[in-house]
């Protein structure tokens, strides 16, 4: 596992997109259903981007289950 939290050379499935807030987002999903992105955007995240209006636009759920979101950018 690299130290962003993803494992190299693995694929990922694209489960979601979504924006809101001027923010552009993609939701992706570890098949082996562990192994998460641990910089901007992820669960673990400390800088303040999951407001209380992002996780409800967006349906936000923090729990291991190798789904995260990503920026677009």
């Amino acid at each position: 596992m690299l130290p962003c939290g993803l494992v190299g050379g693995h694929a990922y499935s694209v489960v979601g997109i979504g924006s809101a807030m001027g923010n552009r987002l993609i939701r992706f999903r570890n098949p082996w259903g562990q192994g998460e992105w641990t910089g901007k955007w992820s669960d673990k995240n400390t800088e303040g981007e999951w407001t209380p209006e992002m996780k409800d636009a967006l349906s936000y759920i923090d729990e291991n289950d190798g789904t995260f979101w990503m920026s677009v950018e």
